[in-house]
C-alpha cells in the first residue's frame, strides 16, 4: 500500500473517467481538497474552484493548466498519469485549464480491461510495447483523432476513430487483435491537408499547413490519398503552383483516380477560409 504499518487515517475513491478527466488536489502527493474538471475552465475562480492547487491526476485525456485565466500565462502539459508535485505548483497558482494534445488509451481487452497503454505520438509498430495484434478496446479524448492500421507501418486497412470510447474490436472497425500501428491527426490551427504516399490513408503522411510551392522529392508525384482538415485548396502537377491543377474541399479522399494518382507536387490553400470549410 505504500504506507507504514497502522497509518492509513482517510480514504476516498477515485471517480471513472467516462471521457476526458483531471483531478486538482490543494496539497502535494494527493492530499486536501480535490475538484474534478471534466472540461475547459478559462477560470477556475469563476466557477467556484480556489486556484490554488499543488497536485494532480489525469485519468483521461491531454491537459494544459496555465498560471493566469483565459489560459495565459505559464503553462504545463500533462498526459494521463500521476502527478504528486508537477514542478508549475510549486510557486504558482492554477487559473485555466482546457484540453489539449493528442492521446489515445489502448487496452489489450475488450470494454477497457487488461493492460493498457497510453499514447500522445505515433506508433509505427506496436510490438514496439508489447501490444501488436494485442489491441481490444480504446478510448480517444474530445479534441483528438486517430488512424488506426493492420499492419506495422501504417500499413493494411486503416481505421479513422474521432473522439469516443471504443469497448470493442469491433466498434474499433478492426478485426479483433489485429492493430499494429496508429497515428493521430495533427492539431488544426487553419488550412491543413494530410498527403498519403499510399491509398486509403497509409504509407508516410505528409502536413502541409500553408502553402507548398514544392512538397520535396519524397513525396513529389507520389502522393495516392489526401485528407483535407480544413480550407479549400488547390493542388498541382508541377512544383511553384504550375501545370494542371485539381480543388480539394474539407473532405476525405481514399483515393485520387487515374487521372490525379501521383500528381501532385504543389498546393496552397485559397487565402479566404470559409466557416464551412473544415471536416469536423
Amino acid at each position: 500500500m505504500g504506507l507504514v504499518n497502522n497509518t492509513l487515517d482517510s480514504l476516498r475513491p477515485l471517480p471513472k473517467a467516462t471521457g476526458p478527466t483531471i483531478l486538482l488536489f490543494k496539497n502535494p502527493r494527493y492530499g486536501g481538497p480535490m475538484r474534478t474538471v471534466t472540461e475547459d475552465t478559462k477560470e477556475l475562480l469563476a466557477v467556484g474552484f480556489n486556484d490554488f492547487y499543488r497536485s494532480a491526476i489525469v485519468l483521461d485525456g491531454t491537459w494544459t493548466l496555465y498560471t493566469g485565466t483565459h489560459y495565459k500565462g505559464k503553462a504545463v502539459t500533462l498526459a494521463p498519469g500521476n502527478y504528486p508535485e508537477p514542478s508549475l505548483f510549486k510557486s504558482d497558482d492554477i487559473s485555466s485549464l482546457k484540453q489539449t494534445g493528442t492521446s489515445i488509451s489502448v487496452y489489450q481487452r475488450e470494454d477497457y480491461r487488461g493492460r493498457s497503454e497510453v499514447r500522445t505520438n505515433e506508433v509505427p509498430d506496436l510490438k514496439d510495447v508489447a501490444l501488436d495484434n494485442q489491441v481490444s478496446s480504446c478510448k480517444i479524448p474530445i479534441g483528438s483523432t486517430w488512424l488506426l492500421y493492420e499492419l506495422p507501418n501504417f500499413q493494411g486497412k486503416c481505421s479513422i476513430l474521432e473522439s469516443g470510447n471504443y469497448a470493442t474490436a469491433r466498434a474499433m472497425k478492426l478485426p479483433n487483435n489485429t492493430l499494429s500501428s496508429m497515428r493521430p491527426f495533427p492539431i488544426v490551427d487553419g488550412p491543413t491537408v494530410l498527403l498519403f504516399k499510399d491509398s486509403n490513408f497509409c504509407g508516410p503522411m505528409m502536413v502541409v499547413r500553408g502553402a507548398a510551392s514544392d512538397i520535396g522529392s519524397d513525396f513529389n508525384n507520389k502522393i495516392s490519398s489526401v485528407i483535407v482538415l480544413e480550407g479549400n485548396w488547390t493542388a498541382y502537377q508541377d512544383i511553384d503552383f504550375q501545370g494542371s491543377k485539381t480543388e480539394l474541399t474539407a473532405r476525405r479522399y481514399p483515393e485520387l483516380g487515374s487521372c490525379h494518382n501521383n500528381f501532385i507536387s504543389s498546393l496552397k490553400p485559397e487565402v479566404s477560409v470559409s466557416a464551412h470549410s473544415r471536416i469536423f
